[in-house]
């Protein structure tokens, strides 16, 4: 199962600075590795239009070409949910089953997933995250199968997801040692952190990339300590066509823009966490 992070409430209020000093030159940041980094889980997807023949079964054989690596197979399924609410009378709820849509392969760890529909390819990493070329180089043998079997007629969107978890204490008395990007809390309230959700979305204008950036805490359930979670989901819409050697140049610049945002804006305190 991908993993689902919720949170309680909402701070809207962002302070997000930068300092020369901490500010890292953008030619050194895609070098940048670490010995325990945060991420707990790593996502690259590829939407697309495919081939008009297309049957489902026909992704349903990709099976067969993966199972060694990815032995347990469950089908993805449409279901919709509505609730019918009329003034003076009980809500009226209903499901709605389209039937199956694709398929979802997991390895026998649960570390390693692949989705595969008819629009939409997703290769999710929830194991030790090895860097992005390694991690690349996966998602491209398993998408290679599948845009043989699909045969797209047109690529539409491609993104990356990383979501990084640091271990922090409790009570959190000063974010900014940590992170740039956290609620800025009035003078006359309780400075004490336990919980928040930021949600904001940077795009780069240069390259029609756009980050969709979610950052909160999240209290433990060991005692003292919570989550400090940063999740970035990075991507762009493509009206264009694209070659096979371009969709991964547009996969290494999301990365190269995943990476610039992460690295201006966690802490030299969070590094050394990661070291």
């Amino acid at each position: 199962m991908l993993l689902l992070i919720s949170f309680l409430y909402m701070i809207s209020s962002i302070c997000y600075s930068y300092s020369k000093q901490d500010k890292i030159q953008n030619n050194n940041m895609n070098n940048t590795t670490y010995k325990n980094p945060t991420i707990i889980e790593a996502i690259v997807e590829v939407r697309v239009i495919p081939k008009p023949e297309l049957e489902l079964h026909e992704i349903e054989e990709m099976h067969s070409k993966i199972q060694e690596v990815f032995p347990i197979k469950n089908v993805l399924a449409n279901i919709t949910g509505h609730i019918n609410i009329k003034q003076g009378e009980a809500p009226e709820h209903s499901i709605e089953d389209s039937g199956p849509i694709g398929f979802l392969y997991k390895t026998s760890d649960n570390q390693k997933i692949i989705q595969a529909t008819k629009e939409k390819f997703t290769f999710n990493l929830l194991g030790k995250y090895p860097g992005w070329k390694p991690f690349l180089s996966e998602a491209k043998s398993f998408w290679e199968i599948y845009s043989k079997i699909v045969r797209p007629v047109k690529i539409t969107r491609v993104a990356i997801r990383y979501i990084n978890s640091l271990k922090i204490s409790l009570p959190v008395y000063n974010l900014s040692e940590y992170i740039k990007i956290y609620p800025k809390l009035p003078d006359e309230i309780p400075h004490t952190y336990e919980d928040f959700l930021l949600r904001f979305v940077i795009p780069e204008d240069k390259s029609g990339n756009i980050a969709v950036i979610t950052e909160g805490l999240k209290k433990n359930p060991e005692p003292n300590t919570a989550e400090l979670l940063f999740d970035m989901d990075i991507f762009k819409n493509l009206n264009n066509n694209y070659s096979y050697e371009e969709l991964f140049e547009l996969l290494d610049s999301l990365d190269t823009y995943k990476t610039e945002i992460f690295e201006n804006t966690i802490t030299d305190k969070y590094r050394e966490m990661m070291s």
